[in-house]
C-alpha cells in the first residue's frame, strides 16, 4: 500500500504541475497571439483530441484488464503489437482525413482563417493515437513512476514548443509547428522506453479482436465522451466567436484542476482492484471505492470553494485587464460543479470496467451529450457563457445520477452529512481569508490560497479524524484481500 500511496502522490504531482501550466501560461499567449488566437488554438487542439478519441478505438484501454494475468514476456509483446500495429494504421487515416477537412473546418469556425495551421496540425492525430494506445501498457506493467514521468514531458514539452513558436513568429501556424516537431519527439521516445524491454513484437488476430470486443463500447464512449467534454466550446466558438471561446476555455482549464485529482485513484486502481474482483472480494472492492469518492469531494470542495469566491481577482491577474459584463462567478460555479460530478463518475467507471459492462458507459454518455447538445443549443444564444456553463452542469449531474441508479454505491446519510460538513468548512474559509487578504496581485492571490486552504485542511484533520481512521484502516483491511 506504500508504493501504491506514493505511486498515487507522485502521479497527483506530475498532473497537477501540467493543469497549472495550462493555467500559468495564458497571459503570455494571449499577449503574443492575443484572445482570438489562443480560441483558435483552443479549437484546433480539441478538434485532434476529438478525432483522436475517435481512431484510436481505445485499444490500449484493454492493456490493464489482460496484461495482468500474462506472465510470460513473449505473450505480453503480442498483446502491445496486436494493438501498435492497428494504431498505427488508424492514426495515418486519421491525420489524412483531417488534413482534407481542414478547408471545411476552417469555413465552419474561423472564417476562412487559421487553414494553414490546420494543416500543420493534422499530424498530431497519427502521434496521439499512438501515445493514447500504446502509454497504457507502460499502466498494465505498474511502471507508474514511468509512466507519470514520460506524460509529464509529454504534456509539457509540445506546449513549451508552441509557447517558443508564437514568443518568435506570433502566429498560431509556427506555434503548430514547433508543437508538432516535439510532440512526434515526445511519442517516439515512449515507444522506444516501452519497447527495448520486450521481444520482437509481432501482431496477433485472436488478441486484437479479443481487444476489440472488450474496448469497441468504450471507444464508442470515449468518443461521446471527447463530444460531450467539448460540445459547449463547440457551440461557444460557433455562436459567440473565437474570442468568448478563449475566455471560456479559460475558465473551464481553472475549474478542471479538480479533475486532476482522480487521475492517480483511476490509473491505477484498475490494475489493483481487478485482482480483488475476480477473487470475490467485490463488498470490499465497493467500499474502497466509495471512500475515494468521498476524499475526492473533500478537496475538490475546497477547489471549488476558491475558485468561486476568487475568480475576478485570478482572471484579472491571468488577462491584465477587467472583465466586464461576465458573471463570472456564477460561471466558474456551475462548471466547477459539473466537472466535479463528471469527474466523480471516474469511480462509478471501475465497477463498470471491473463487471466488464461497457456498454452501459456509452449509454450514460449518449444521454448525457443529447441533453448537452440541446441545452447548448438553447441557452447560449439567450445566456452567453453562462447558459454554456449551466448546460454542462445539468447534463453531467444527471449522468452522475443515472450512473448511481445503476450501480448504487452505499451513500447514506452520514456521507452526505460529510459532504455538508466539508462544504460548510470550505466556504466559511475560503470567505474568511478573501475578504482578510484580497488583492488583485499574483502575491496577494499567492497568500490567500496558500492561507486558506491550509486553514481548511487543518480543520478537516482536526474535526474529521474519526473518518480519516476508519477510511484508513478500510485500505488496510482490503491490502490483506487483494
Amino acid at each position: 500500500m506504500k508504493k501504491f500511496v506514493s505511486d498515487s502522490v507522485f502521479i497527483t504531482v506530475g498532473g497537477l504541475v501540467n493543469r497549472v501550466k495550462g493555467i500559468f501560461f495564458i497571459p503570455l499567449i494571449i499577449a503574443y497571439i492575443g484572445l482570438e488566437g489562443y480560441g483558435a488554438y483552443t479549437q484546433i487542439i480539441i478538434t485532434v483530441l476529438l478525432l483522436k478519441a475517435i481512431f484510436s478505438l481505445e485499444l490500449g484501454s484493454g492493456f490493464q484488464r489482460f496484461i495482468p494475468s500474462e506472465k510470460i514476456p513473449v505473450l505480453r509483446s503480442m498483446h502491445l503489437g496486436s494493438v501498435l500495429y492497428p494504431s498505427l494504421l488508424l492514426g495515418v487515416l486519421g491525420s489524412v482525413l483531417m488534413w482534407c477537412c481542414t478547408g471545411w473546418l476552417s469555413r465552419l469556425f474561423f472564417e476562412h482563417q487559421y487553414q494553414n495551421a490546420l494543416s500543420i496540425a493534422s499530424p498530431l492525430l497519427l502521434s496521439g493515437v499512438l501515445y493514447t494506445n500504446c502509454s497504457k501498457f507502460l499502466l498494465a506493467e505498474k511502471r507508474f513512476k514511468s509512466y507519470t514521468v514520460l506524460t509529464f514531458f509529454y504534456d509539457l514539452v509540445p506546449y513549451l514548443g508552441f509557447i517558443g513558436g508564437i514568443m518568435l513568429y506570433r502566429t498560431v501556424y509556427h506555434g503548430m509547428l514547433a508543437y508538432l516537431v516535439l510532440d512526434t519527439v515526445m511519442v517516439s521516445i515512449i515507444l522506444a522506453t516501452i519497447l527495448y524491454r520486450l521481444p520482437l513484437i509481432r501482431f496477433s488476430l485472436k488478441i486484437f479482436k479479443q481487444y476489440l470486443r472488450y474496448t469497441y463500447a468504450l471507444s464508442l464512449s470515449s468518443i461521446e465522451g471527447g463530444l460531450l467534454d467539448k460540445v459547449d466550446r463547440y457551440f461557444v466558438g460557433f455562436f459567440l466567436g473565437v474570442e468568448s471561446l478563449g475566455i471560456y476555455n479559460a475558465v473551464y482549464k481553472i475549474c478542471s484542476v479538480s479533475d486532476f485529482i482522480t487521475t492517480p485513484i483511476k490509473k491505477q486502481a484498475l490494475s489493483y482492484l481487478s485482482g480483488a474482483w475476480d477473487k470475490g472480494y467485490e463488498q470490499a472492492s465497493r467500499q474502497v471505492i466509495q471512500q475515494s469518492l468521498l476524499i475526492f469531494a473533500m478537496i475538490s470542495i475546497a477547489l471549488i470553494s476558491f475558485l468561486t469566491i476568487n475568480i475576478d481577482s485570478i482572471f484579472e491577474i491571468l488577462l491584465q485587464e477587467e472583465v466586464r459584463d461576465l458573471p463570472l462567478s456564477w460561471i466558474v460555479l456551475f462548471i466547477g460543479l459539473g466537472v466535479t460530478a463528471y469527474a466523480s463518475k471516474r469511480f462509478y467507471a471501475l465497477l463498470i470496467y471491473l463487471g466488464q459492462r461497457t456498454l452501459d458507459e456509452l449509454r450514460y454518455q449518449t444521454i448525457g451529450l443529447v441533453i448537452n447538445g440541446v441545452l447548448n443549443l438553447l441557452l447560449i444564444p439567450s445566456l452567453g457563457l453562462l447558459g454554456a456553463a449551466i448546460a454542462t452542469f445539468i447534463s453531467y449531474v444527471l449522468i452522475i445520477i443515472l450512473v448511481q441508479t445503476r450501480y448504487r454505491l452505499r451513500l447514506e446519510p452520514a456521507f452526505w452529512g460529510h459532504i455538508g460538513a466539508f462544504t460548510l468548512m470550505a466556504v466559511g474559509t475560503m470567505l474568511i481569508c478573501h475578504y482578510a487578504f484580497s488583492g488583485t496581485t499574483i502575491w496577494w492571490l499567492g497568500i490567500n490560497g496558500i492561507l486558506s486552504l491550509s486553514t481548511y485542511f487543518s480543520l478537516v484533520v482536526l474535526l474529521k479524524r474519526g473518518l480519516l481512521n476508519d477510511i484508513r484502516q478500510q485500505v488496510q483491511e482490503f491490502r490483506k484481500l487483494a
